[in-house]
């Protein structure tokens, strides 16, 4: 049994090819350094009950009816960005797009775009309004042919999408969130219960990876990822082909 290198990863349920769902670094949203006002007007989703959902999640896995762990509600929507967006022009043409989303007292929020697609130069960053975290930022380079992309958690109950177009690519991307998970549980927290819940439960046969025995399977070992498909997660291992193409597939 392989028991560590666990990592994360944010796919939608409809689009498992997770490779496309690395981002480039940069330092910070790039509106964090241009002064502009604070968005003050966010599209608040229906509330969660928190404890019904912990309810729900305990008659289910006590009927052994749960492939996969949930922590988020799925809630369904059609927000095109561009549309419901707040657009503030830079002196030197660019523009930086903002859309708000509010859950409330969700632990965490993240997005399943049903439309997804972003010209050359276009970045994509989600952050919590008090600037203290985010992720992206997302860009040509998480295009694919499905034009579907889900994004990493923020824990917040509010977030920002930011979306920064150049001069040139005005008008040219596609952006529209089909699904808000609202996190009801920390998913770390409960990765971590689930953990200690089958430690030692391995059978004899079993061998711990990380220790001696399990020396000459470490590839194995750090193949082994966390995936959080919309509001559950599970496990899976990224595999390569027998022609060493490197395509990222995960089973």
């Amino acid at each position: 049994m392989i028991k560590n290198g666990l990592f994360l990863f944010s796919i939608c349920v409809f689009f498992s090819v997770i490779g496309k769902a690395q981002t480039i670094s940069i330092l910070q949203p790039i509106s964090w350094d241009k002064g502009l006002s604070e968005l003050s007007d966010f599209y608040t989703l229906p509330a969660v009950n928190h404890e019904e959902e912990i309810r729900t999640d305990s008659i289910q896995s006590a009927q052994n009816s749960l492939d996969s762990r949930r922590f988020g509600v799925e809630q369904s929507v059609s927000l095109n960005l561009f549309e419901n967006g707040e657009t503030t022009p830079l002196e030197n043409g660019d523009q930086i797009t903002r859309f708000g989303v509010h859950c409330p007292e969700a632990i965490s929020i993240h997005l399943l775009f049903s439309e997804f697609e972003l010209a050359n130069g276009t970045l994509l960053t989600l952050y919590d309004p008090q600037k203290s975290a985010f992720v992206g930022a997302y860009s040509s380079n998480n295009n694919n042919s499905a034009n579907v992309l889900g994004t990493e958690l923020l824990k917040s109950e509010k977030i920002i999408l930011e979306l920064y177009e150049p001069h040139h690519a005005i008008g040219k991307s596609q952006l529209t969130i089909g699904t808000v998970v609202h996190g009801y549980r920390d998913i770390d927290q409960l990765f971590l219960e689930d953990m200690t819940r089958n430690l030692n439960g391995s059978g004899n046969c079993n061998i711990d990876v990380n220790c001696p025995q399990g020396e000459g399977w470490e590839q194995q070992r750090n193949s082994v990822a966390r995936i959080v498909i919309g509001g559950s997660y599970c496990t899976g291992s990224l595999l390569d082909n027998t022609s060493d193409e490197f395509i990222p597939y995960v089973l």
